[in-house]
């Protein structure tokens, strides 16, 4: 049988999907920014070597 949800703890678990969501949210930009950065630097480094050649 399965037990009532009472209103209280329904908002608390709407809240921790929230959370989690943001969570994920927060971790795929940093993500997609150190990627982003490893890209600009790997560039940099392509053009000073083509530059001194």
């Amino acid at each position: 049988m399965p037990k009532k949800i009472t209103p209280e703890f329904e908002g608390k678990t709407a809240q921790k999907a929230e959370a989690a969501d943001a969570q994920v949210t927060r971790a795929t930009r940093a993500t997609k920014a150190t990627r982003a950065a490893r890209a600009t630097k790997a560039t940099r480094a392509a053009r000073a070597t083509k530059a001194t050649r």
